[in-house]
């Protein structure tokens, strides 16, 4: 029970730190855009728009053969503890295992920049290692900023085809 409760303690004090830190800089030069590595940094007058939306790679899984149910826009309770700095994301049920009828959530989150995708990663990795009890499965598509997380619960197998899809995007 105490390990438990420092758990949660740990989860709310990361999420206050989160929502407490802004590592943005303002742009300095006057040009609306720079390039840096391939990604497109823009001044604080035009917001970032994500390279792909969560819902459109819900269709690329959904176009794969892979089974979404009831998906939808996630609500601010659908993150829980992880850092909202996603700029799009979609809640989605999977068939966990081919004898229940029932079904656990995955997550696919979209984002602007590639510090968020990490730390959003980093988030659901460290409850992962933290307490067994807290699972789940992440994989990422750098090129397009995407953050997929799934309950531990779900095989790995079916983990696997959802991550093959979303690290060949096109």
């Amino acid at each position: 029970m105490k390990k438990g409760m420092s758990f949660i303690l740990l989860g709310i004090c990361c999420f206050a730190i989160a929502a407490c830190s802004n590592n943005e800089k303002p742009a300095t030069s006057n040009s609306s855009a720079t390039t840096t590595n391939s990604t497109t940094i823009t001044s604080s007058e035009a917001p970032a728009q994500p390279l792909i939306s969560a819902q459109e790679v819900v269709q690329k899984f959904q176009e794969a053969g892979l089974a979404v149910y009831e998906e939808r826009d996630m609500t601010e309770a659908d993150y829980g503890l992880a850092p909202m700095k996603a700029s799009s994301g979609v809640i989605f049920g999977v068939y966990y295992s081919e004898y229940s009828a029932s079904y656990l959530n995955g997550r696919l989150t979209a984002y602007t920049n590639l510090a968020d995708l990490q730390e959003a990663k980093a988030f659901y990795d460290n409850l992962t290692a933290e307490n067994e009890q807290y699972k789940s499965w992440t994989a990422v598509n750098e090129n397009k900023l995407v953050l997929l997380q799934m309950n531990g619960g779900i095989d790995e197998v079916a983990f696997s085809e959802f991550q093959y899809v979303l690290e060949n995007l096109q």
